[in-house]
C-alpha cells in the first residue's frame, strides 16, 4: 500500500511539473516506488525488532522477578504489582 500510494504521487507530481519535458513519467516513477519499498522495509524492520525487545523485557521480569514456589512475594514481576494493573492481562497469556 505504501509502495502503491508514493508511486501514484511521485506519477502526479512528475506529470505535473515535467509532463512536456519527458516522454514518460513511468521510469522515474518506478524509481521512486523502488526506494519507497527500500524505506518502507528499514522501517517495519525497526517496528519488528522494537516489538520483539519488548516481549523479551516482558518474559525476562517474569523470569527474573518471580521464582517458582515464591508467589506474592515482594519480587513479583512489575506485570503483577499493584501500580501496574494496566499489564496484568499480560499475565493472563501463557
Amino acid at each position: 500500500m505504501i509502495i502503491v500510494c508514493t508511486g501514484a504521487l511521485a506519477y502526479f507530481a512528475i506529470e505535473g511539473k515535467y509532463g512536456e519535458e519527458l516522454n514518460s513519467a513511468v521510469g522515474p516513477t518506478f524509481f521512486v516506488m523502488i526506494m519507497a519499498y527500500f524505506v518502507a522495509d528499514m522501517f517495519m524492520e525497526v517496528y519488528s525488532m522494537a516489538i520483539d525487545v519488548l516481549m523479551h523485557c516482558f518474559m525476562t521480569d517474569k523470569e527474573t522477578h518471580d521464582p517458582p514456589g515464591e508467589p506474592g512475594s515482594d519480587t513479583e514481576p512489575y506485570c503483577l504489582r499493584k501500580t501496574c494493573p494496566h499489564l496484568r492481562p499480560l499475565n493472563s497469556c501463557k
